[in-house]
C-alpha cells in the first residue's frame, strides 16, 4: 500500500486526522498544535456519529478550533460518509 493510500484511509476513517486536515486547509497561517482537547472533541463527535449520545455541547475558549472541528469538519465526514444525511430536529 502506497503512503498516499494509507493517508488517505486514515482521513477516511479516523476523524481527528480529518479534522487536522481541515484545519491546515481552512487555517493555513496559523500552526495547528495537537492538544489533548481535540481529541476529546473527536472522541466525543466519534461518539455522536455512533447514536452513543445524542447531545453534546462544547465549551471551550475563543479560538481553540471548535468551530472548525464541530461546524466545518464533522459536517464535511458526516456529509462524505452518507451524502444523504440530514440532522434529525
Amino acid at each position: 500500500m502506497s503512503e498516499v493510500t494509507v493517508l488517505d484511509a486514515l482521513l477516511r476513517s479516523e476523524f481527528y486526522y480529518f479534522a487536522r486536515k481541515c484545519f491546515h486547509t481552512i487555517a493555513p497561517g496559523p500552526r495547528f498544535v495537537p492538544n489533548w482537547h481535540y481529541k476529546a472533541i473527536a472522541h466525543q463527535l466519534e461518539r455522536m456519529e455512533r447514536g452513543e449520545t445524542t447531545r453534546l455541547i462544547v465549551n471551550l475558549p475563543p479560538r481553540s478550533g471548535k468551530s472548525i472541528c464541530v461546524s466545518v469538519a464533522y459536517v464535511a465526514w458526516l456529509l462524505g460518509h452518507d451524502p444523504t444525511f440530514r440532522a434529525s430536529s
